[in-house]
């Protein structure tokens, strides 16, 4: 798709993944990070069965479950949060970009879609919204780049470089009165606004990031403004892993079932990154 005018692009998880950094959920648990917590925690050990279990987990979504089923009492179900807090921003500052030296800065896949997207737009008026906690879109604009070209940047959810990761569930969830894990509970929530952002972009394309349920209160006004109040002609690209459905499905519920209203009045694509 090519773009002018003012681009956003959406960046989660799944952007760092296809650069080749092992910062999934499952690199994670397979790491001693998280291993070294499992004696002596129970929230650790739900987390461990179920992906026994399942062979892949989404954590946030989990904490909703494990908060309501939980044998341990509040204060203790805190404790344990706080631990998987720090176990996982300790994890990611040990595969973070940044950490890489000169040698293994030749790892990074640079054919990768997510390394090309970068460089396709590295000299635009470009706006990043930044769902993860590591800074590998700076990175690589400023260090390997070398970009002259100043870019908005927006860490939604913190980052392990500021220490101010936002990390657990939204609003409306039953967590059973433990709103230490809901992301509104940081004093760092919310201090973006992502719907204006998006309303004043022609462009805006997302790559590995899902608008799950654990994010939908970001999206959901834009979508539904920009069905409710005619606008028109702004282009969408949604890069995607596996399945298309997973995003598609994403995207109806975020347009409350009118993608092809979405398609009608605007320019929507999928791309397989």
């Amino acid at each position: 798709m090519t773009s002018t005018g003012n681009i956003t692009l959406i960046i989660g998880n799944g952007f760092d993944i296809n650069l080749g950094l092992k910062t999934s959920y499952t690199d994670y648990i397979n790491s001693k990070y998280f291993k070294d917590n499992l004696p002596n925690n129970l929230l650790f050990k739900f987390l461990q069965d179920t992906f026994d279990n399942q062979k892949w987990i989404d954590i946030e979504l989990l904490l909703c479950q494990y908060s309501v089923n939980k044998s341990s009492s509040n204060s203790e179900f805190k404790n344990e949060y706080n631990i998987l807090c720090n176990s996982l921003k300790k994890y990611l500052e040990s595969v973070k970009l940044s950490n890489f030296n000169a040698k293994s800065l030749s790892q990074i896949n640079i054919k990768s879609k997510a390394f090309k997207l970068i460089e396709e737009y590295q000299n635009s008026d470009l706006t990043v919204i930044d769902f993860n906690y590591t800074d590998t879109v700076g990175f690589l604009l400023k260090s390997f780049l070398k970009s002259k070209n100043k870019f908005n940047h927006y860490k939604i959810h913190g980052s392990i470089e500021e220490d101010n990761i936002i990390f657990g569930v939204q609003d409306g969830i039953d967590i059973n009165k433990c709103s230490f894990i809901r992301k509104s509970y940081s004093e760092n929530y919310g201090i973006y606004n992502i719907e204006k952002i998006l309303t004043l972009s022609d462009t805006i394309l997302s790559f590995g990031y899902s608008f799950g349920k654990s994010d939908e209160m970001y999206f959901d006004n834009f979508f539904g403004s920009i069905l409710r109040y005619n606008v028109e002609g702004k282009n969408l690209e949604f890069y995607y892993y596996n399945q298309k459905d997973d995003i598609f499905n994403s995207l109806e519920n975020l347009s409350h079932i009118n993608v092809g209203l979405l398609r009608t009045r605007h320019n929507l694509k999928f791309t397989l990154a």
